[in-house]
């Protein structure tokens, strides 16, 4: 795997993400994404990771499957009251759903709108591999938005390219 760390400056601070992306692996083939609800003991931090996420690959040009879409399948399977998705049926979920790959992860505030702690991982829901994985590095704040901005910035090219 290539590891690598993303250093962001923000305007009172520089927050890290460490981002590991498999090495050989095909991602061309990757164009649609279901990003499903970010695990977090706080409802607003779940929405606002998966929101964020969403607006961050249709920023490099990814076709995002609508979330009332995911939350139909996932009622469908009788996942969604329980919150919890294994990496398995995750990937069933992306299938269903038509995507190319899923997005899973999970996140817990800190202070006000920081994160305290977030991972994010795309998984192939052809191979069940897991593509790259982005986490915010222990001791360190940022916002949902930041954060999806360091996790998808690294991939930007890699996936959802008009190449074939």
């Amino acid at each position: 795997c290539i590891l690598g760390a993303l250093v962001l400056a923000g305007p009172a601070c520089i927050t890290q993400v460490d981002f590991v992306m498999a090495q050989d692996m095909p991602t061309h083939h990757i164009k649609k994404l279901a990003i499903l609800p970010f695990a977090s003991p706080d409802a607003g931090v779940e929405m606002d990771m998966t929101n964020a996420f969403a607006v961050e690959f249709l920023r490099i040009g990814c076709v995002v499957v609508d979330r009332s879409e995911l939350d139909r399948l996932l009622k469908e399977q009788e996942l969604s009251q329980t919150g919890l998705v294994d990496p398995s049926m995750a990937v069933q979920i992306g299938r269903l759903a038509g995507a190319d790959a899923i997005i899973i992860g999970n996140g817990r505030g800190a202070k006000g709108d920081h994160l305290g702690r977030a991972f994010a991982k795309i998984i192939d829901v052809k191979t069940s591999s897991i593509l790259a994985v982005a986490t915010l590095v222990e001791g360190e704040r940022m916002t949902a938005a930041e954060f999806a901005v360091a996790a998808v910035q690294p991939i930007q090219g890699k996936i959802c390219s008009k190449q074939e």
